[in-house]
């Protein structure tokens, strides 16, 4: 996600999407590297409460 700048909210809910049907498969999905201003996206939408998303590779990595 480091590259990402922007997400349309279609985009947002299809994450959210995403992330319920990984939890049905019991599959771990950790998203890492999010710029700040997109991670304050994801704050105000509480979505930080249910995606697990790490500051770096080897925080994320240490979830698995």
């Amino acid at each position: 996600f480091k590259a990402v700048e922007y997400m349309s909210s279609a985009a947002l809910g299809r994450l959210t999407s995403l992330e319920k049907k990984i939890n049905l498969a019991k599959v771990k999905l950790v998203l890492c590297n999010i710029r700040k201003d997109l991670y304050e996206v994801f704050k105000l939408l509480q979505m930080v409460k249910v995606l697990t998303i790490c500051s770096d590779l080897d925080e994320a990595l240490g979830k698995f």
